[in-house]
């Protein structure tokens, strides 16, 4: 008896020494690093729900609405959309893989913004993601492809 129960013990410590230290973490809880960027800004970017463009100091510019607009977004061309009802397209969002985690950003949002730059994935969560401008003007939540 004293045998088995020395064997129960010793498989007990194993799965609790196994289970120990293996937290399973989702990707999409934890932003990239954000080096060289203002990360106060990033933060509080990264709380923000509503796909869109946002300035520097997180104003909105340009917000989806889905009572007035609709999302698109091209997996094939990597070219995010919102337009109005009557299809015009309000913003147009074209990214090119430009390194690991930036990507060369084509924002034409008429009136609202329009800009090229390099942009870093500062989160991805599910098919959104959010995107910073690497001279922190500009930050875009987007439907994107993992």
């Amino acid at each position: 008896m004293k045998k088995y129960l020395i064997f129960i013990f010793m498989a007990i410590a194993l799965a609790a020494t196994a289970s120990c230290g293996k937290e399973k973490k989702d990707p999409g809880k934890e932003p990239v690093p954000t080096d060289g960027i203002d990360a106060e800004k990033v933060a509080a970017f990264i709380l923000l729900q509503n796909e869109g463009v946002y300035d520097g100091e997180l104003t909105p510019l340009l917000l989806f609405n889905p009572l007035q607009h609709e999302l698109v977004y091209n997996v094939k061309t990597s070219r995010f959309i919102i337009r109005n009802d009557a299809l015009e397209p309000l913003l147009t969002v074209d990214l090119e893989a430009d390194g690991e985690d930036v990507y060369a950003v084509e924002v034409n949002g008429g009136a609202a913004v329009t800009s090229s730059s390099r942009m870093k994935l500062v989160k991805s969560q599910g098919d959104t993601a959010w995107l910073w401008d690497l001279d922190n003007n500009l930050g875009i939540i987007i439907l994107k492809d993992n």
